[in-house]
């Protein structure tokens, strides 16, 4: 601030007015005393102009990028898999984790497969289940969770219920349903999470589920879109990704169609 005010007092005037050059002038033919005043004044004024530019330079070096936001940071939950998954808001649908290994699992009496928004609702599920098995990854397609079920069913790694969070991350249709629900054939109940997710495919995926579900008698409908349509504080940002109350509500939920 004090350069910036010696640089005001000695360059605006000079600058504004135009007389840059008549300045220089003047210092030229200047004489005695004049002269020296005169002179002062340029020095005072090229030291300042030097100095705001080591300045600047220094400051523009050392910047640094804003942090990340804190809520993506606090979104992710690790998985039982030793999976780290940190949700994108901006996108969602990069490739999936690979499926589990053909080496059965010590899972609980329920299993739950999902994508990020289930995985933010990790520690939640456990809290109010107890012995649930998670398995949830960024960015999960169709595809890749009935591929994931599959792999379970010849592994053994299935278990009498399993909760389903399906349809977040693009279009889903009713041969995808039916594929889903054959590699669930044996199971006893099948819990199905619709979506709320602010896309175009939400209404028609939830439509897909809900008349796939009247589909399959050992098939079970949670209505998260409804549950959480008109409550804009249990998301994050994005509106996708659960703060901590909306993996509260969601785990209430779950719980619910599960017990």
């Amino acid at each position: 601030l004090l350069l910036s005010e010696l640089s005001f007092r000695y360059v605006e005037m000079p600058v504004r007015s135009g007389a840059l050059g008549r300045a220089w002038r003047s210092l030229t033919i200047a004489r005695g005393a004049q002269r020296w005043r005169l002179g002062l004044r340029w020095l005072a004024a090229t030291g300042t102009i030097v100095a705001l530019s080591i300045l600047l330079g220094r400051a523009v070096a050392n910047a640094r990028p804003p942090a990340a936001p804190e809520y993506l940071a606090e979104r992710a939950t690790p998985t039982p898999a030793a999976e780290q998954v940190q949700p994108s808001p901006s996108s969602l649908s990069s490739p999936s984790d690979a499926p589990p290994s053909s080496t059965p699992m010590p899972a609980g009496p329920i299993v739950a497969v999902g994508d990020s928004v289930m995985n933010g609702a990790q520690a939640a599920l456990q809290q109010s289940i107890g012995a649930i098995s998670v398995d949830a990854a960024q960015a999960r397609q169709a595809d890749d969770l009935i591929a994931l079920l599959q792999a379970r069913q010849a592994a053994g790694q299935l278990s009498p219920i399993v909760v389903v969070h399906i349809g977040n991350n693009g279009p889903i249709t009713g041969e995808q349903f039916d594929q889903l629900m054959q590699a669930l054939a044996g199971v006893s109940r099948v819990v199905i999470v619709n979506v709320k997710v602010p896309r175009f495919w939400e209404g028609p995926n939830n439509g897909v589920l809900a008349e796939g579900v009247k589909r399959y008698p050992n098939a079970a409908l949670v209505d998260w879109y409804g549950a959480s349509g008109s409550r804009p504080e249990l998301f994050w940002d994005d509106g996708i990704h659960l703060r901590p109350e909306g993996a509260a509500v969601y785990a209430e939920l779950v719980a619910g169609a599960v017990k």
